[in-house]
C-alpha cells in the first residue's frame, strides 16, 4: 500500500498526509445516485435516487406490476404506501414509467425523504438492480486518478514484478431492505461485505466475477486497486472501535473499494477513520485519503529488509 516518500535513510512515512497521495472525493458526481458506488459502474438511470420532502404521493399503490403494450399495470392495489405495496403510477393505475419507492420517513400527516427510482421499458425492480451493480463500463473518479495520475506516471517500469492479482469489490447484495417488492420499505441495502465487517469476520472470497478486478479481464488498466474493508479487518481494523496499533493505521481518513450499503441520504463505502476504526460514508462528496496499494510477484527479488515500515524491502 502506498505509504509515502521514502526518506533519505529508506524508512516510510507511515503516518499522516505524507502517507496518502492526495484526498478526494471515491466518486465526484454531484447526484447521490447509487449507480455510481462501484469502483468501476454501468448502467444509469435518470432516477435511481430522487427526492420528496413532505410530500403525500397520491394512491393508488401496487404491490407488483405486469407490462403490456408500453404500459405498467399496478396489481394488488392499495391507498397506502407501506411494507407490500411500493410501486406508484403518479394517481393512476397505469403507466408507461413506473416509481417504486424504496425509503420513506413518516412525520405527521406527511412523508419525509421518499426515495425511489423510476423504472422504464418495462424493468422490474429486481431487473434494475440486477443492471445497477453488476455493470462495469465507466471508472470511478478515484480510479481514474490512481491508474492515470498515479501509476501511469510512477509505476509502469515496476509492471514485470507486480501480481496481476484480484481486487474484490463485493456488490453482492446481503440485504434488499425496502428494494423488495415485500421488504420493509425504511430498511437499507447492504452489500455482502457488511456482514463481515459487522461481525469481524472478514474474507477473501470473490464469488461473483461482476466484482473481479484485473487486468487479464479488461476492468483493470494497471496492476493497482484499493484495499477491500475485509483486508483492513485482517490487518487489525474493527467496525465499532477504535485501534491505532496495526500496521495500517495513519492518523488520515482514506478510502477503501468495498460497498457498504445504500442508506436513506444515498449510497455509501468503507474508509478508515482517524482513529483507525472502519466506517461507512457517501462517496459523492466527501474527499479523504487516497492510498492504491499492488500486489508483488511470490519470485521477487530484494536486497535488504524486512517489510517492516522501519525497514521496508528494497527490490532489485
Amino acid at each position: 500500500i502506498f505509504n509515502g516518500t521514502p526518506s533519505s535513510s529508506n524508512t516510510c512515512n507511515n503516518t499522516g498526509t505524507t502517507s496518502q497521495l492526495t484526498t478526494k472525493a471515491f466518486n465526484s458526481n454531484s447526484s447521490p445516485d447509487v449507480v455510481y458506488i462501484g469502483y468501476k459502474y454501468g448502467r444509469d438511470y435518470s432516477n435511481t435516487f430522487s427526492y420528496y420532502s413532505y410530500y403525500n404521493p397520491p394512491g393508488p399503490f401496487g404491490s407488483s406490476v405486469s407490462y403490456s403494450g408500453g404500459k405498467y399495470t399496478l396489481i394488488d392495489t392499495s391507498d397506502t404506501l407501506d411494507d407490500y405495496h411500493h410501486y406508484s403510477c403518479y394517481g393512476e393505475n397505469s403507466c408507461t414509467e413506473v416509481d417504486f419507492y424504496f425509503f420513506y420517513d413518516y412525520y405527521g400527516d406527511y412523508y419525509n425523504e421518499i426515495n425511489y427510482i423510476t423504472l422504464s421499458r418495462g424493468e422490474t425492480i429486481d431487473i434494475a438492480l440486477d443492471k445497477l451493480f453488476n455493470s462495469n463500463t465507466t471508472d470511478s473518479t478515484i480510479k481514474n486518478y490512481i491508474e492515470n495520475e498515479w501509476y501511469k506516471a510512477h509505476m509502469t517500469s515496476y509492471s514485470d514484478i507486480l501480481e496481476d492479482t484480484v481486487w474484490c469489490y463485493d456488490r453482492t447484495i446481503d440485504e434488499k431492505g425496502g428494494w423488495e417488492e415485500t421488504g420493509i420499505i425504511d430498511n437499507y441495502l447492504y452489500f455482502g461485505s457488511w456482514q463481515n465487517i459487522y461481525t469481524g469476520k472478514p474474507s477473501l472470497a470473490c464469488s461473483r466475477e461482476q466484482d473481479k478486478f484485473t487486468v487479464g479481464n479488461g476492468k483493470l488498466q494497471y496492476k493497482t486497486g484499493l484495499l477491500t474493508a475485509d483486508e483492513v479487518i485482517l490487518a487489525g481494523a474493527a467496525d465499532g472501535s477504535d485501534n491505532k496499533n496495526y500496521y495500517l493505521y495513519t492518523g488520515q481518513p482514506y478510502w477503501l473499494g468495498t460497498p457498504s450499503r445504500i442508506h436513506r441520504s444515498g449510497p455509501e463505502l468503507y474508509y478508515v477513520l482517524s482513529s483507525g476504526r472502519i466506517h461507512e460514508e457517501g462517496f459523492y462528496s466527501t474527499p479523504y485519503g487516497v492510498r492504491p496499494s499492488v500486489s508483488l510477484k511470490s519470485d521477487t527479488a530484494y536486497s535488504s529488509g524486512d517489510g517492516t515500515a522501519s525497514s521496508p524491502y528494497m527490490i532489485n
